[in-house]
């Protein structure tokens, strides 16, 4: 039995926009460890509601009250963007925090993102509320949702009532190896970053998280799916793994973030150039109808062709974007260098007269080593190399005569005396 009813197919009008970073797996998580700490083994004795048809898909607010009130939370779980909380009988609240819903504790702890922090201290209960619940030890807890694009449904078996059934692996609770994502990305041609970010596949990951796992494997975002190297597969799932075990492990406060990730340096699309702190490029596309970040120098639309090492620093975006660039006008103040008057006479100071005299009669200079191989009578084999030295027509003959066989070399010597013979005895008749 779903409480709520048919699913709302509510749009998201915001579904392009980078700002704010929207609740992705790490951020939903942290708030299910919020619920966990405060909540979970307590009972839950008084119930505020705020009207929302769009937020409750409809249920009526006195429902709510009685589906919650008197019940004891057991356990806070969740799968992907979703958490809900097991309660000592059903049906039990379900959450999506769309792109602004949060979990606040009054007086203790409450949600940071990026854009926009849910302040527990302040009034009570915090603007925007949607439902509020009061523990036996006097705690209060808040869902919160500004934009009305979160969701909150009661079922009596979450994991098997849509939306969480549909939800794919999930790579912080279920893990992710290269095995499994090679399965996922399959033959499908869909850009890879629109298939990490398709729910049914891989739940809890959102614009951010794509965005970065593909900058830190060296993936750019548009390139389909089906066609990444297994090295690159095994590199892309590792980094999922690493991106979302990392933001978990800093309660989601993107202020704790490192430093070399793409993340910091993304929110500036319509306020200047994008750049890293080094002057590393971010450029703005649309992949899989979301605005996408992307790192030009770092992520190519061609990708690997060997089967190399996952780890392999050639591949650490990190230490790409790290290099210093190239200052502006570099290239040009290079080429005025090596064309100037000192560059000229530097470089003739390194060449043989030999050469310079060839440079100057327009003659051609052997760039390469002449190697003149000649049969010995006892059979031995000498090499005599020649570096530098005027290409004459003479030298080039003898090379070629010393280079063929005998038999073959007096055939082309017969063959050039007798057409010298043949013309003179025209000339001679044509005087004549």
């Amino acid at each position: 039995r779903v409480a709520c009813g048919a699913p709302c197919a509510h749009v998201d009008p915001y579904a392009c926009n980078l700002r704010p970073a929207m609740p992705e797996l790490p951020e939903v998580e942290r708030a299910r460890a919020l619920v966990e700490k405060y909540c979970v083994g307590k009972r839950i004795v008084r119930v505020g509601v705020a009207e929302d048809e769009i937020v409750y898909c409809k249920v009526p607010t006195g429902d709510v009250e009685s589906f919650l009130s008197g019940k004891t939370v057991r356990a806070a779980k969740r799968r992907g963007k979703h958490l809900w909380m097991e309660l000592s009988a059903g049906p039990h609240p379900t959450f999506h925090f769309g792109m602004t819903g949060a979990m606040v504790v009054r007086g203790k702890e409450g949600a940071k993102y990026h854009r926009f922090v849910v302040d527990p201290s302040g009034d009570w209960p915090p603007r925007f509320w949607k439902l509020e619940i009061e523990m036996s030890d006097g705690i209060c807890l808040a869902f919160t949702n500004s934009r009305r694009l979160g969701r909150i449904r009661f079922v009596d078996d979450p994991l098997t009532c849509s939306p969480l059934r549909e939800l794919g692996v999930d790579p912080f609770s279920d893990g992710l190896s290269a095995a499994t994502l090679g399965g996922i990305l399959g033959d499908r041609s869909a850009p890879v970053k629109a298939v990490l970010m398709d729910q049914t596949l891989i739940a809890g990951i959102g614009n951010w998280i794509a965005d970065e796992v593909c900058f830190q494997a060296a993936i750019h975002p548009k390139r389909r799916a089906c066609d990444l190297s297994a090295a690159e597969v095994k590199r892309l799932a590792q980094k999922i793994v690493d991106v979302i075990a990392a933001a978990v492990g800093v309660d989601a406060d993107a202020e704790r973030f490192p430093d070399t990730w793409l993340f910091h340096y993304r929110w500036t699309k319509g306020k200047g150039p994008a750049k890293f702190p080094n002057g590393t490029r971010i450029e703005f596309s649309t992949v899989g109808g979301r605005t996408t970040a992307i790192v030009p120098s770092v992520q190519k639309m061609r990708g690997d062709t060997g089967e190399g090492d996952a780890d392999d620093s050639v591949h650490d975006a990190s230490v790409a974007v790290k290099k210093e660039p190239e200052a502006k006008g570099s290239r040009k103040r290079l080429a005025q260098r090596n064309s100037g008057p000192a560059a000229r006479g530097k470089r003739a100071a390194t060449q043989n007269p030999s050469e310079q005299g060839a440079k100057r009669a327009g003659r051609p200079v052997k760039e390469e080593a002449v190697i003149a191989v000649v049969e010995s009578v006892s059979g031995s084999t000498l090499a005599e190399t020649v570096v530098g030295t005027p290409a004459k027509k003479s030298n080039r003959k003898k090379a070629a005569l010393g280079n063929a066989t005998p038999k073959a070399a007096r055939s082309q010597t017969s063959a050039k005396q007798e057409h010298a013979r043949t013309t003179r005895r025209r000339s001679n008749r044509k005087h004549s």
